[in-house]
């Protein structure tokens, strides 16, 4: 029998900075984590945009003055376009190498708390929303007008500083916008909850009983009909289609599990309920059984 345990000797500091078991991630936990970095790595580099687009202007353009006139535009072109490039690449390399998630966020790893009002099951944003913000960014710090001294010392006026302060409002609208209104697609009990630019801030529910099985079944690139004039763009969504399709269709299908939809004990059953799912439309399965079985008597 083993002794009990001796009192804490260790002090409150060496309690704090004792390591501590990680507990285990859940499905939604684990996506989270990997779309919190995803993002952080895009501001990461938004700040790296924003640094090689002034390297260009303080060290290769003073440069490019110096050389040929054939030679400064190619040159000045080149640098401008690989100070824009780099980050762009960086971050595709980035999200490649992790495929979309095949599942969905629930509480409480929703953030910000006020995207769900209930329960539902939100969709991550696609990281690839970042890459027009680099892009903005290397060109907006290209346009800032700073002065260059005889010396070579920049100098940034209040002009520069103005013109700054006027050209980062765009990206920081478009973050509050979207943190503001919450993700494009949701499923919630009442049904498919949409937020776009045309849906209000309540955004725009599609009930259950308005979706098409037809058209939710099968693997989709671009955008998934939902119901007779609603498509979803599903660049916008960080999430394997074929999953987002077969959970939509799941849940048009079985009304019984509607209720619990944003609990994490629903998250797992859903999935184990969709790892043997058939996602061809129905209308198809019939005509491929009767061509199977014309082969096995042309074949016999």
């Amino acid at each position: 029998m083993a002794p009990p345990p001796g009192p804490d000797r260790r002090g409150l500091l060496g309690r704090l900075l004792a390591p501590r078991p990680a507990p285990a991630l859940t499905e939604a936990r684990a996506i989270a984590v990997r779309a919190g970095q995803l993002w952080g790595a895009v501001a990461a580099l938004a700040l790296a945009a924003v640094a090689f687009r002034l390297w260009v202007t303080v060290l290769v353009q003073p440069y490019a003055w110096t050389l040929p006139a054939w030679l400064a535009l190619p040159v000045l072109t080149l640098a401008t376009a690989a100070a824009a490039a780099a980050p762009v690449l960086l971050l595709a390399r980035l999200i490649r190498a992790q495929s979309p998630p095949r599942g969905l966020l629930a509480a409480p790893e929703v953030r910000p708390r006020w995207w769900l009002r209930g329960r539902g099951f939100p969709v991550a944003p696609t990281p690839w929303l970042g890459v027009p913000l680099l892009l903005y960014l290397s060109w907006a710090t290209g346009t800032l007008p700073l002065t260059m001294h005889a010396d070579g010392r920049l100098a940034a006026g209040p002009a520069a500083l103005l013109a700054g302060l006027t050209l980062v409002q765009p990206p920081l609208a478009a973050v509050a916008w979207y943190v503001a209104r919450g993700p494009q697609l949701a499923l919630t009990p009442q049904g498919v909850l949409l937020r776009g630019a045309r849906s209000g801030p309540q955004g725009r529910l599609v009930p259950w009983a308005d979706v098409d099985l037809s058209g939710v079944a099968g693997p989709r690139r671009r955008a998934l009909p939902l119901a007779p004039g609603v498509e979803v763009p599903l660049s916008w969504l960080w999430v394997d289609p074929l999953f987002l399709a077969r959970a939509v269709r799941h849940y048009a299908a079985h009304p019984e599990h509607r209720a619990a939809i944003g609990t994490p004990l629903e998250l797992i059953r859903l999935r184990a309920a969709l790892a043997a799912a058939d996602d061809r439309p129905a209308a198809r399965i019939p005509r491929q059984r009767e061509a199977a079985g014309e082969h096995d008597r042309l074949a016999g």
